[in-house]
C-alpha cells in the first residue's frame, strides 16, 4: 500500500495577461510596432490608424508637472557621434569586404570546386578580416591535402588589403612587411615571430638583449609594426547592414517648460473597432464567443499600452528632475541615480523601473542616449560624481601625460585630489582596467 504525503505550498503565479502587460512594458519603439502589427493581422476589432505622439510639458520649476501640451510635426534629428552617444542615422555601404575579396578571385576559379574553396574562406574572413578556419578544417571538409589548403589560404593572403586572411594578428602584420621596402622590416618580423609577448608588454630592452642589437634598432622596428594595420578588414562595411536608433522618447526645452514626446506612433494609432460590435448579438454562439474574447484581448491591450504611456512618461518626468543640470548643461553635468531611488521617488518596483528603461533611447538636445545612460553609480567616496565621469577624468590625464614618463596610478589619484576628487590608487587602477587603458610599463615610450 502507498504512503500518502500532504505537502503545504505557497506559490505566486501570473496570469497570462499581467505577462502581456510586463512584455509590453519592456518592449522598445521598434519591438512594439511589429508586436501589434502582428496581433493585428490576428485580431480583427484591432485597428491600427495614421501615427501620432503623445507629449507632455514638464516645466522647469519642477512644479505643476503635467500641462498637457499636444506635439505635432517630425521630431529634431540633432545627435552626435562623441562620448559614447549614438548616431541616428544608418548608412548603406558600397562596398562590403566579401565583395572586394571576391572580385580579385573571380580569376582563379577554374573549377568549380576551387571556386567552392574560395567561397568558403572568403565567408570564414570575419570583420577585421582574419580567418577564421584552419587547414585541417578546409582538408576535412573538401577532401584536399594540406599542401593543396595552403595554396588556396596563400592565395587569399596574396590579396588586398594586405593581412587579409591571416590566422593571428602576429602573421597579420607579418604578411604585410613582406610587402613593403624598408632595411629594418627583417627585424620586425622576427621581433613578431619570436617575441610578441615581449612586444606586447613593452620589454622592448629585453628584446634588445635576447636579440643582441641595439636599443634604437628595436625602437625603429617598433614604430614600423605600429604603422601597420591590425585590422586589414576594418575599412570596408560590415556583413550586417547599420540599423537605426530610433528614440523611444524626445525631450525637447521649450522656453520655460522641457516637453516630453513618448514615440509610439504604432501604439497611439492603435484603436477597437466598432464595426463589429454588432456582431457580438449574433445567433450563431460560436461567432459569439469568438468577437467577444477579441474584444477582451483588445480592450487589455489598450489597457497595457496606456500603462506603458504613464510608465514611461512618469519616469522620464523624474529624470528631469534629477538629471536637471544635465539637459540644460550638458553630459558632464551627470548626477549619481540609481534605479532603486527612482522607484522609491515613483512608488514602483525595481523591477518595474528596469524593464520600463531596457532597450530604450531618449533623444534631447546633446545627442540620443540609453535610459540606462541616466543611472550611474557615485564614483567612490564622490556622491555627487558619477563613475562615467570619472573615468573621463582618468583617461583625459592619461592621453596628455608624458609618453616617456608616463603616470602611475598614484600619481593620477594624486593629480585627482588636487581638484577636491580623492579616491584611493586602486580605485584608479581599477577604472584604468575597465577603461582597457594599459598599465604604466606597457605605456611607456623610450
Amino acid at each position: 500500500m502507498s504512503d500518502l504525503f500532504l505537502n503545504l505550498e505557497q506559490k505566486q503565479t501570473l496570469s497570462q495577461k499581467v505577462i502581456q502587460n510586463i512584455e509590453i512594458l519592456q518592449m522598445s519603439t521598434n519591438e512594439l510596432e511589429l508586436y501589434l502589427n502582428n496581433i493585428s493581422l490576428e485580431n480583427p476589432v484591432i485597428e491600427l490608424n495614421d501615427k501620432s505622439r503623445i507629449s507632455e510639458e514638464t516645466p522647469l520649476n519642477e512644479t505643476d508637472l503635467y500641462h498637457n501640451n499636444h506635439l505635432t510635426g517630425s521630431s529634431i534629428a540633432k545627435s552626435f557621434t562623441d562620448g559614447g552617444r549614438f548616431k541616428n542615422v544608418a548608412s548603406t555601404p558600397e562596398n562590403s569586404l566579401t565583395e572586394h575579396v571576391l572580385f580579385q578571385l573571380i580569376p582563379f576559379f577554374h573549377t568549380e570546386q576551387n571556386k567552392s574553396i574560395f567561397y568558403f574562406l572568403v565567408d570564414s574572413l570575419n570583420d577585421n578580416g582574419f580567418l577564421t578556419v584552419t587547414i585541417n578544417d578546409i582538408c576535412s571538409l573538401f577532401k584536399i591535402t594540406p599542401e593543396e589548403a595552403d595554396y588556396y589560404i596563400c592565395t587569399l593572403q596574396s590579396l588586398e588589403p594586405a593581412g587579409i586572411g591571416a590566422g593571428s594578428l602576429a602573421e597579420c602584420l607579418i604578411l604585410q612587411l613582406k610587402r613593403i621596402s624598408n632595411p629594418i622590416k627583417d627585424l620586425s618580423i622576427e621581433i613578431l615571430t619570436s617575441h610578441m609577448e615581449n612586444l606586447a608588454n613593452n620589454q622592448l630592452k629585453l628584446i634588445a638583449q635576447k636579440l643582441k642589437v641595439p636599443l634604437s634598432d628595436i625602437i625603429d622596428a617598433c614604430e614600423l609594426i605600429k604603422s601597420l594595420n591590425p585590422k586589414p578588414g576594418n575599412g570596408f562595411c560590415c556583413k550586417e547592414l547599420a540599423t537605426y536608433v530610433q528614440p523611444d522618447i524626445i525631450v525637447l526645452q521649450r522656453h520655460n517648460n522641457f516637453q516630453i514626446t513618448i514615440c509610439n506612433d504604432f501604439a497611439s494609432g492603435f484603436t477597437i473597432s466598432n464595426s463589429y460590435r454588432n456582431l457580438l448579438n449574433h445567433p450563431d454562439k460560436e461567432v459569439r464567443e469568438y468577437l467577444y474574447q477579441k474584444f477582451q484581448q483588445a480592450e487589455w491591450l489598450n489597457k497595457c499600452l496606456e500603462q506603458r504611456n504613464v510608465t514611461l512618461l512618469r519616469i522620464t518626468q523624474q529624470l528631469l528632475i534629477n538629471q536637471k543640470n544635465f539637459f540644460l548643461n550638458g553630459p558632464d553635468n551627470l548626477k549619481p541615480l540609481k534605479q532603486s531611488d527612482l522607484g522609491s521617488q515613483l512608488n514602483l518596483n525595481n523591477s518595474t523601473i528596469s524593464r520600463a528603461i531596457h532597450d530604450k533611447y531618449l533623444q534631447c538636445f546633446w545627442g540620443v542616449f540609453p535610459l540606462k545612460y541616466f543611472f550611474s553609480k557615485a564614483a567612490s567616496n564622490q556622491s555627487d560624481l558619477t563613475s562615467l565621469h570619472l573615468k573621463h577624468q582618468i583617461k583625459q590625464l592619461i592621453d596628455t601625460e608624458d609618453k616617456k614618463h608616463p603616470l602611475s596610478d598614484q600619481k593620477i589619484a594624486d593629480l585627482l585630489a588636487q581638484d577636491n576628487i580623492n579616491i584611493a590608487r586602486r580605485t584608479v587602477a581599477k577604472y584604468r582596467t575597465e577603461l582597457l587603458i594599459p598599465d604604466t610599463s606597457k605605456r611607456r615610450s623610450l
